[in-house]
């Protein structure tokens, strides 16, 4: 009975700790990469990685270049990234600047889009179209979510909601004039 309790635990807790569901849980806070990615304190130097999965990449590439990392365990990666919001990885500071430029700039590159300049999601773009299409109800949730997107900043959603809504009515439109006149 014990042992079942465990393994459903176990099973229960792997599927919490992807990498993934980290990813996530940074984009729903919205939460920027860690400034500054490389900080050097003392002898060593502390890497800040967003994700467990980043540490594999960074390991990896450091490993080849013959530089010992000090990693956490993959638990302990998730628990901190959690916490924390990223991972550190411990190097020595010598070992660190020896290496050549080209890859201490891609270890250290940060890749963050701003808020205002995400894409309309899919369902968004359904949305505008459909609402475009069915012009009496639709003009509600349209004026609705377009307002929303302009007083959050999100001028890119905004903007591809309103091209989506053009469209769906567009389509409205021509299915109009086809029906009127081919009877």
């Amino acid at each position: 009975m014990v042992r079942r309790a465990r393994i459903r635990a176990r099973a229960w807790f792997w599927w919490y700790a992807r990498p993934a569901d980290d990813w996530e849980h940074r984009k729903q806070l919205d939460l920027p990469p860690p400034n500054p990615i490389a900080a050097k304190e003392g002898s060593v130097i502390k890497l800040r990685c967003v994700t467990p999965g980043e540490v594999a990449l960074v390991v990896q590439e450091l490993e080849r270049e013959d530089i010992l990392v000090s990693v956490p365990s993959y638990l302990a990666q998730v628990r901190e990234c959690r916490k924390k919001g990223y991972v550190e990885l411990t190097i020595a500071a010598t070992a660190y600047e020896s290496i050549p430029k080209d890859l201490r700039s891609s270890v250290e590159y940060q890749y963050y889009v701003p808020p205002a300049e995400r894409p309309l999601p899919l369902a968004g773009k359904i949305i505008g179209v459909l609402a475009g299409f069915t012009i009496i109800p639709g003009l509600l949730p349209f004026f609705w979510l377009f307002t929303r997107y302009l007083n959050n900043g999100d001028d890119k959603k905004a903007r591809q909601f309103l091209y989506s809504f053009l469209l769906g009515f567009a389509c409205w439109l021509a299915i109009i004039v086809l029906a009127v006149t081919v009877f």
